[in-house]
């Protein structure tokens, strides 16, 4: 009998056969696979034919068969859910189809671009067990970080093991499978690699539902609701996944019900599937219209709280023993809110408009008005949009993320960035400076003195009488909220006779300064004017209750006030200290006793600059007044002591990130990227020479770890994380073609590689390049170039492979998994299905030595007629040379090339339009040590062309044409 038999016998039978029968199970029912339910047929159509194979019988598609089996006893009936979520799978698969065509020069990368659903189509190729098991996975990738769901991950399957093993009777056939899914091997590899799909798929079927998120998301921020008050890690994992799915199970089928608990939130907002939402406190319906809920089915549950400040969302907290190799378990806590795990770099700059007005203190009142007079700064420069991009590229973010806030028309988008911006109050301040840091608030326009200097310029500002000057200074302080009792304006006459001191607006009236003795100084009606602070006694009754402080008791706010009265005979005396005023005039003077140092409102300092509206455009004072905190001097000194020096090399430097990030439309950040200083990252520094650079700060800004060097990524050419491939754009072009971004550019293409974390990919330091078989003499002619484009490299295909050489470069002390790691990555050169070459794209387009391209130089005779006449490159560097042209038309003849190159004969690779193979030769050659040189395919002016041909002729061995 075979092993089968002996174990379906055994267990009919209820005997003791089935331990003997369960030890010799030799078959791996993993890898048996099921017909796809036909509502995930749409996800199908839109997957790469390597991840359907992954799917369907790789990798992938055994862990889903093990844990659905793992699980299937404990799982409820979801059979309705799961059609609802394929279907809901199709239409975001088909959406993003749509929205992201493959890339039609992905080379290496053809296999691994396109939506990944590969987990999905897995589940649905394995059971409905399978398919609830993706969805843990979700929930799990929606709410934790990587490895931290890793960890949960671990936890869930030994614990289930071990529930198997200890509470399944061995001699029930309902037991069977169970137990032989308890013995079956899942590796933490496996289900990274699990997590990892299930994350990356989030990443783009959040970018086709993205209203309905925001919407979602705006409630559960005001839910403040648990999700499990389970204390076991398992237990309360189990407890969140099982309700969350029965309860949309009855959702869809119509059947309305009630929560008090956050797990469907978080359901909801992982599986894409939205019934319509009842909030009872304040009262609120949202309607999502969803066509996959049936009439009827509808959430009722309370809200605490609807203010943009407060955002206490849904929380989770676990206890997770397998984060770390030793050491207690880890208490981890999760928080879903309105602003979920990532955001766009538009949004982030809406997060740190938020945390700019953070720094202003009790300056900013509120986002309107914060926004406005961001708005208002702008308007007065005299630049148009190009040019104020270019020359305060700071100022620019800033205005257009306050524009786009105060242009919004959707209401549910508006709260949306109301929450953006209170996130970067309360948290965003970290990004920007460090707490010993305390920039001016407003740029410096909120402390009075510097403002006034500002206005009292323009033209409005200039005056030539006494009297001018204290209707100016009168204004100016009702502009800014200044009562009759706040202070007065004094001013000489014209012949330093008397002196006139203002106590209100509307009139004048005299009185005798003096000084702390009692005394009348002779040249006083001089001084007032332009010293700092003075006492006057006796003054007008408004002036005589003031705080009786000394200057830097901290504790005077909290004392009573009282008159002072400092001399014997019981004189009232106030001290008054100069606030703002012109030069060598009328001065409006603070009474007090101490120094003014309220900064103005954001609406103070808009209705200020509303009114000097006509000339602020025209004043150099304003201008610098702008451009000192918002545009980096041409030498940046750490040690600069100026306050604003922080706030302006971290705005400097956000700018640096979003200029790369403006070529990946669709690319999020995770919002802890706040978390940390920015200045504290080491990646700016060389941003725009280097290509490590540039990836270490995508590396910062996917992962928000700022521990990455770019020293550490020189070899780097690729980086994978989440749903995203970043590239170096010489891996996915012709040679011969310049970078549109320069020569560190790098592109975002839709795909991942299946590894969990942030992936750097890195060649091997010495490519291996197939030796030349003896036989090949057969086929190698090199014939003499008889000038004609030809492409003899059809054959010739790029693939993309990993050895297991892996290292971590990112990873917590002590903890399991890394953040981020490099991996030893090949790109193979392939003739047909037969290896050639594993290549170093880069490093051979940096070798100066054998490396050069000739661009087609600028012909000055296009226009004229007749023209001189043109020839191609090839032909023009032969004659140039003196040299036999000799033509390589396999990779036979490139690997076994003539003997005497360079001296009496050229090599002429023919690969005309042909990029993956023009890299590939390119990168063989060089790496062969071959001189080599890059033709464009274009015939050129033999005119304009000469002195280009002379030049790259020089030393030339091969030329790939």
């Amino acid at each position: 009998m075979s092993p089968i038999g002996r174990v379906t016998a055994s267990a009919l039978a209820a005997t003791n056969e089935n331990t003997f029968g369960l030890a010799n199970f030799n078959i791996d029912f993993s890898l048996v696979k099921v017909e796809a339910p036909i509502e995930y047929r749409g996800l199908l159509s839109a997957l790469s034919r390597h991840r359907v194979e992954n799917a369907e019988q790789g990798p992938q598609h055994r862990t889903a068969r093990r844990l659905g089996a793992l699980f299937e006893q404990i799982l409820p009936p979801i059979k309705t859910l799961a059609e609802a979520y394929g279907r809901r799978s199709s239409q975001i698969a088909e959406t993003e189809k749509q929205k992201s065509p493959t890339a039609p020069c992905s080379g290496p990368f053809a296999q691994h671009i396109g939506l990944d659903g590969t987990s999905i189509y897995a589940a649905a190729t394995s059971g409905s067990s399978a398919i609830a098991v993706h969805l843990l996975a979700c929930l799990l990738a929606r709410t934790w970080s990587g490895p931290e769901a890793i960890a949960i991950w671990v936890e869930l399957v030994a614990e289930r093991k071990r529930d198997i093993n200890e509470n399944t009777d061995a001699s029930q056939i309902q037991g069977l499978a169970a137990r032989v899914a308890a013995q079956q091997e899942i590796s933490r590899a496996d289900l990274a690699s699990w997590d990892a799909s299930a994350r990356a798929w989030l990443l783009s079927a959040d970018e086709t539902q993205t209203f309905r998120l925001t919407q979602l998301r705006l409630i559960i921020k005001d839910s403040g609701l648990l999700v499990s008050s389970f204390g076991n890690t398992h237990d309360s994992v189990i407890d969140v996944w099982t309700t969350a799915m029965k309860t949309l199970q009855d959702l869809v089928l119509g059947r309305p019900q009630r929560i008090s608990k956050g797990a469907l939130l978080i359901g909801l907002s992982c599986w894409h599937i939205f019934p319509d939402l009842n909030v009872v406190d304040p009262l609120t319906h949202v309607k999502f219209n969803d066509e996959l809920v049936a009439k009827g089915g509808v959430v009722t549950l309370g809200l605490q709280s609807a203010s943009p400040d407060n955002d206490p969302g849904v929380q989770w907290s676990l206890s997770l023993s397998h984060l770390r190799y030793y050491g207690n378990p880890v208490i981890v806590t999760s928080h879903t809110s309105a602003l979920g795990s990532r955001i766009s770099m538009e949004n982030l700059h809406m997060v740190v408009l938020g945390a700019v007005f953070g720094t202003w203190g009790q300056c900013f009142t509120d986002a309107y008005a914060g926004a406005q007079l961001i708005s208002t700064f702008r308007s007065r420069l005299d630049l148009s949009d190009d040019e104020l991009e270019h020359r305060l590229p700071a100022m620019h973010l800033l205005w257009s993320t306050a524009r786009r806030f105060l242009t919004c028309c959707c209401e549910t988008e508006r709260r949306s960035l109301l929450c953006l911006i209170s996130y970067g109050r309360r948290r965003g301040q970290n990004f920007l400076l460090k707490p010993s840091d305390i920039p001016k608030p407003a740029f410096g326009l909120a402390v009075v003195d510097t403002l006034w200097n500002i206005v009292s310029n323009t033209e409005r500002g200039r005056v030539t009488t006494r009297a001018q000057e204290v209707e100016n200074l009168r204004e100016f302080a009702t502009l800014c909220d200044f009562g009759s009792d706040y202070g007065i304006i004094s001013s000489a006459l014209d012949s330093l006779e008397t002196l006139e001191v203002s106590c209100q607006p509307s009139h004048v009236i005299p009185c005798t300064p003096v000084s702390e003795k009692g005394e009348l100084p002779e040249d006083m009606h001089r001084n007032i004017p332009y010293v700092s602070h003075f006492k006057w006694t006796d003054p007008p009754e408004q002036f005589h209750y003031k705080y009786d402080e000394e200057p830097g008791d901290e504790e005077a706010g909290d004392k009573e006030p009282s008159v002072n009265t400092p001399s014997d005979e019981g004189r009232n005396s106030v001290n008054f200290y100069r606030c703002f005023g012109y030069n060598n005039g009328a001065c409006f003077f603070h009474a007090g006793n101490r120094p003014e140092t309220r900064d103005l409102h954001d609406w103070e300092i808009q209705k200020i600059l509303e009114l000097y509206v006509p000339n602020l455009a025209r004043s150099t004072s304003f201008c610098e007044q702008l451009r000192s905190p918002l545009i980096m001097p041409k030498s940046s000194n750490e040690e600069q002591p100026d306050s604003m020096f922080p706030l302006r090399r971290a705005l400097s430097r956000l700018v640096q990130a979003a200029n790369i990030y403006r070529r990946f439309p669709g690319a999020t950040v995770p919002i802890s990227i706040v978390d940390s200083p920015i200045n504290d990252a080491s990646c700016f520094q060389e941003l725009n020479s280097t290509l490590a650079s540039k990836f270490a700060c995508i590396a910062m800004f996917e992962t928000g770890n700022y521990s990455i060097q770019s020293t550490q990524l020189k070899s780097v050419m690729a980086m994978s994380s989440g749903n995203a491939i970043y590239v170096a754009d010489a891996l996915i072009q012709d040679p011969i073609e310049p970078n549109s971004y320069g020569p560190q550019g790098i592109t975002r293409i839709i795909g991942n590689i299946d590894h969990p974390g942030v992936v750097m990919l890195a060649p091997p330091q010495a490519p291996l390049i197939r030796t030349e078989n003896a036989d090949s003499w057969r086929v190698i002619d090199h014939h003499k170039f008889d000038g004609k484009l030809e492409n003899c490299f059809s054959g010739t295909s790029l693939h993309l492979s990993f050895t297991k050489y892996e290292i971590p470069l990112s990873v917590s002390v002590g903890a399991v998994d890394a953040d981020i790691s490099m991996v030893e990555t090949l790109i193979s050169a392939h003739d047909q299905k037969n290896w050639v070459a594993d290549l170093d794209v880069l490093s051979s387009l940096r070798c100066e030595d054998c490396f050069k391209r000739l661009r087609p130089p600028y012909c000055k005779h296009a226009n004229q007629n007749p023209r001189p006449p043109s020839e191609n490159a090839a032909v023009q560097i032969g004659k140039v040379c003196g040299k036999q042209l000799v033509s390589i038309a396999s990779w036979e003849e490139l690997l076994d090339p003539p003997g005497d190159l360079g001296r009496s004969t050229i090599a002429v690779v023919r690969a005309y339009d042909n990029w993956p193979a023009r890299v590939a030769t390119m990168s063989v050659c060089v790496q062969k040590g071959l001189s080599t040189r890059v033709l464009p395919t274009e015939p050129l002016c033999t005119v304009c062309g000469n002195k280009a041909i002379v030049d790259i002729a020089i030393g030339a061995q091969v030329l790939i044409f």
